[in-house]
């Protein structure tokens, strides 16, 4: 059990790896922040931050033996991230899989973290690059993007799903407006140069 009631829960300044540990997290700030990367093979993680970031990486460059800075992984375990920020948040790239045990991710942010607003929150899963997803069970409830890349794609089990992928909409969702601008917004610029 880790409280801690200043900063970050767990905090290094260059790779943070995580196997075979239970770990119960409450922090101020990030509850698991690696600078250079995080690692997740394997146990039983409780997550909590009250301020911040669930899981967090900063670095983006690549290192003198040209390992890529910035990058979560969880390849096992169980997760639970309950952060009012982003739950997890890479500043390079996410990949989640069950290469070393089941992979079991909860992330809570914004108004369904208990240390939640009620109106604005963080994105659930977000990477500046990509996030890769090919197996595992990932529930994430957010009031911004689940999950979320800025320059990249999703994948799901190996295929890229990229952005002009159809894909399907909720209608009923109040989160579907962006979507559906956006498609319409594209159809009436196609129509134009035509």
């Amino acid at each position: 059990v880790i409280e801690a009631g200043y900063n970050n829960g767990v905090h290094t300044t260059k790779d943070l790896k995580i196997k075979n540990q239970t770990l119960q997290v409450t922090a101020n700030d990030n509850a698991l922040k690696g600078k250079d990367s995080v690692t997740i093979e394997s146990g039983s993680l409780s997550l909590i931050s009250k301020t911040g970031d669930g899981i967090k990486t900063e670095n983006t460059d690549v290192s003198s033996k040209g390992n890529q800075r910035g990058v979560i992984t969880i390849s096992g375990g169980t997760v639970l991230v309950d952060a009012p920020d982003e739950g997890i948040d890479a500043s390079y790239s996410v990949e989640i899989n069950e290469s070393t045990a089941e992979t079991h991710i909860n992330v809570l942010t914004g108004s369904y973290s208990k240390n939640g607003n009620k109106t604005t929150g963080g994105k659930g899963i977000k990477a500046e690059e990509s996030i890769r997803i090919s197996a595992g069970e990932v529930l994430v409830k957010s009031n911004d993007d689940n999950i979320h890349t800025n320059y990249g794609t999703i994948l799901d089990d190996g295929n890229a799903l990229p952005e002009e992928a159809i894909g399907q909409v909720d209608l009923t969702s109040p989160r579907s407006s962006y979507p559906l601008a956006k498609r319409a917004e594209e159809y009436l610029c196609a129509l134009y140069a035509h």
